[in-house]
């Protein structure tokens, strides 16, 4: 009997022993865990910052394009202007000429 409480001692102290080390290894994982899940919601909110400022970006690029395309339409409505009076006047000019001749020769029908 006595070896026999003996021998469940020496098991009982392994016992305790495994359950102390599986303790410790239960503690070091969920610390571990605990690190991991805390890096995760950094990472994944650096990943919502990160899309944030994608659709920021995206958005101005989009009203970017629509003003440099508002520009570009202005532009070419100048420039189809400008030719227009360009054009104008140079009938207007043509015009005053041929107009400066008809009175200069009646000047000089006149005159004659």
């Amino acid at each position: 009997m006595q070896k026999e409480w003996i021998t469940n001692q020496s098991v009982l102290i392994e016992e305790q022993a495994k359950f102390e080390e599986i303790r410790q290894k239960t503690d070091e994982l969920t610390t571990k865990e605990m690190i991991l899940q805390k890096k995760k919601m950094r990472l994944n909110q650096q990943v919502d910052a990160h899309n944030k400022a994608i659709r920021e970006l995206e958005i101005n690029h989009k009203n970017l394009t629509f003003e440099m395309n508002k520009l570009n339409d202005l532009f070419y409505r100048s420039k189809s202007k400008q030719e227009q009076l360009s054009n104008d006047n140079f009938n207007i000019e043509q015009d005053f000429k041929q107009k400066l001749k008809e009175l200069e020769n009646e000047s000089i029908k006149l005159e004659n």
